[in-house]
C-alpha cells in the first residue's frame, strides 16, 4: 500500500512500511489541530504518529490485537475519533477516544461480524454503523447504538450486503446507503434515520462505491467502479450519468469552496487525482501521474524516511535526494491522505527512482480529507453467499 501526503499543490510519499512490514494500512486520520498527530488503522491494531507520519508507535490498550478498520473524526474536535474493528477471532465493537488516541472506550456492542461501514453526520452526535449482523444508529456520538433496518424488505436485504455511504449535511436523518446484491447494486435513501428505506437507483452489473453531497444537500454524486459517475440535483430522486475517463471513485466535496474531488484507477489514465468546479462536467488534475510525486515527505534522519528509502531501486536512489528536499518542518494541516493496495503500486521504473510507488490515490484534497479506501478492499463480485456468513 502507499500513503500520499498532499501539501501546497504537490504530493509526497510516506510508505506504509514505516508502520511495520505486515501492518496492512486501512485508514489514516489527523487527530490534532496542527495536523501533526495522526492515527493509522491496520490489521495489527492502531499506530500513532506525533510528527505527521515521519515516525509511528503502536497504540496499546483496548484495541491491541484488533484488526482496525474505519476511523471517523469529529468535525470540531480533532482529538475525538471513532474506530470500528474487523477482527475474525474476537467480538468487534466501535471504540471512542477523546484524547487523540491515547485511551479508548468501547460501546459494548460485542458484534459477531466485522464493522462494514461507520460514518458520522455533520451533526456530530449522529453516527451510523453497519456490521455483519445488521445496522445501528447512535445519537450520542458513538457511545451507544440502537438497531435500524438494512433496506426495503422487498429487496430481501442481507446485512453482509449493506453499507452506509453518506449523510445529508443539513439533515442527519437523511442518509444514503448501498445494497450490494449480485449482479446489481442499489442506492438507498432513508429520511427517518435508517428506520425505513427507499431505493433510488439500481446500478446494473455494478455496486455503488462512494457518495458526495453538496452543502445544500440537493446535489448528490455517486461513483460506481464500472459505470462511472452519476449526479442528481434533487436529493437522489432522479439521476444522470456523467462521462468520466476511467474508473472513478473516492468522491468528496471540499468543505470550504464546494469543489468535487475524485480519483481514477487503472492504466493508462489522463490523471490520477483531480477536482471539478462545475459538478463533475470537467476536471482539473491535481496529480497527473505517479512520477509527479516529489519524494518522501519526511527529513532523511526520520524512521519513515529510512524505511521508505530502503524500498528504492539501488540503481537510482532519487528517493534520498527527494527526502532531503522535502519541507519536513512545515505543518501538514492541509494534508491529503492516500491509501492504496500493493497490487496498484507502479512497477519498478528507474526513471521514477523507487521500486515501489504508492497505489491508487485516495486523498487528493489539500484540506486534510481522506477520500476513501482502495478498490482492493471492495468486495469481489460473486453470487450471494449463504446467509449465516457475516
Amino acid at each position: 500500500m502507499g500513503l500520499l501526503l498532499g501539501r501546497g499543490g504537490a504530493f509526497a510519499w510516506l510508505c506504509d512500511d514505516a508502520l511495520s512490514l505486515s501492518a496492512g494500512l486501512r485508514a489514516a486520520l489527523p487527530v490534532s489541530a496542527d495536523g501533526r498527530r495522526w492515527l493509522a488503522a491496520t490489521r495489527e491494531g492502531l499506530y500513532l504518529s506525533a510528527d505527521a507520519g515521519c515516525g509511528f508507535e503502536r497504540v496499546s490498550g483496548a484495541l491491541t490485537g484488533h484488526f482496525v478498520g474505519p476511523l471517523v473524526g469529529h468535525p470540531a474536535r480533532p482529538g475525538e475519533v471513532l474506530a470500528g474493528t474487523e477482527s475474525l477471532s474476537r467480538p468487534n465493537d466501535v471504540f471512542r477516544t477523546t484524547d487523540g488516541g491515547a485511551t479508548w472506550l468501547g460501546a459494548g456492542l460485542a458484534l459477531g461480524g466485522r464493522v462494514r461501514s461507520l460514518i458520522r453526520a455533520p451533526e456530530p452526535a449522529r453516527v451510523y454503523l453497519s456490521h455483519g449482523a445488521g445496522a445501528a444508529r447512535s445519537d450520542d456520538g458513538g457511545q451507544t447504538f440502537t438497531p435500524v433496518s438494512i433496506g426495503p424488505e422487498a429487496l430481501g436485504p442481507r446485512a453482509d450486503e449493506f453499507r452506509f455511504l453518506a449523510v445529508d449535511p443539513l439533515d442527519p436523518d437523511r442518509v444514503y446507503a448501498a445494497l450490494e446484491q449480485f449482479p446489481d447494486g442499489h442506492l438507498l435513501r432513508s429520511e427517518d434515520g435508517g428506520l425505513s428505506w427507499t431505493r433510488l437507483l439500481t446500478v446494473p452489473n455494478d455496486v455503488p462505491e462512494s457518495v458526495a453531497i453538496d452543502a445544500s444537500g440537493a446535489t448528490v454524486w455517486l461513483s460506481a467502479p464500472f459505470s462511472g459517475l452519476w449526479r442528481s440535483n434533487d436529493q437522489g430522486d432522479t439521476w444522470d450519468q456523467r462521462p468520466v475517463p476511467g474508473t472513478l471513485g473516492c468522491l468528496a466535496v471540499h468543505p470550504q469552496d464546494g469543489a468535487l474531488w475524485a480519483c481514477l484507477r487503472g492504466q493508462p489514465l489522463p490523471w490520477i487525482v483531480a477536482r471539478s468546479d462545475d459538478g463533475g462536467e470537467t476536471w482539473q488534475p491535481a496529480l497527473a501521474r505517479y512520477a509527479d510525486v516529489t519524494g518522501l515527505g519526511c527529513a532523511p534522519d526520520t524512521p519513515t524516511a529510512r524505511i521508505c528509502d530502503a524500498q528504492c531501486d539501488p540503481a537510482d536512489r532519487t528517493c534520498s535526494t527527494a527526502a532531503g528536499r522535502a519541507d519536513a518542518g512545515s505543518s501538514p494541516a492541509d494534508a491529503g491522505l492516500d491509501v492504496g493496495p500493493p497490487a496498484e503500486r507502479a512497477p519498478r521504473d528507474g526513471a521514477e527512482g523507487c521500486a515501489q510507488r504508492p497505489g491508487g490515490p485516495r486523498g487528493p484534497a489539500p484540506w486534510g480529507l481522506a477520500l476513501g479506501l482502495a478498490a482492493i478492499w471492495r468486495r469481489r463480485r460473486h453470487p450471494r453467499a449463504p446467509r449465516d456468513i457475516p
